[in-house]
């Protein structure tokens, strides 16, 4: 990690040494602050959400099992499910995605449920900017795969 990326977090006691933390380290900790414990209640009515890549949609199929296993094993119901295929839309603006925030936004469901943070964008403040617009209020994110246990590329079954 060099020192332009590094970001420096003050000491959690008096007279510790201040620690730095990377980027990727940062959004997680932001992350598991949006989400508080929200998560962890049961009955949660949850989106499913994969973004895959031209040619590769029946791929889907494997992650969204993936996906309601995990779901299952946590008591939470899949109110949806949402596939974005990559290459019809700038990042930002994915019409899958929208509808996932919405249904957020309106109480449809309760949270998000994707593989790994590939699965939303790879560019740091957009990606900060996904976080805070579905932890509003009550909403929540979770990631099968930590954002510091994975790199930006979407998981492929």
């Amino acid at each position: 990690m060099s020192e332009d990326d590094a970001v420096l977090h003050p000491p959690s006691s008096p007279g510790a040494a201040c620690t730095a933390v990377t980027p990727t380290q940062r959004l997680q900790t932001l992350r598991t602050l949006c989400n508080g414990d929200s998560h962890e209640l049961p009955e949660r009515r949850v989106a499913l959400y994969v973004r895959g890549e031209v040619g590769r949609e029946g791929e889907a199929d494997a992650v969204f099992a993936r996906l309601r296993g995990y779901a299952e094993r946590r008591g939470w119901e899949v109110g949806a499910e949402y596939q974005e295929v990559d290459g019809f839309f700038p990042s930002g603006s994915a019409p899958a995605w929208e509808a996932v925030r919405l249904g957020v936004a309106t109480g449809f469901v309760h949270g998000v449920l994707t593989v790994d943070r590939g699965h939303l964008d790879p560019d740091d403040q957009v990606y900060e900017d996904e976080i805070r617009a579905v932890c509003e209020g009550t909403g929540f994110l979770v990631l099968l795969v930590p954002e510091t246990a994975a790199d930006t590329t979407p998981y492929r079954p």
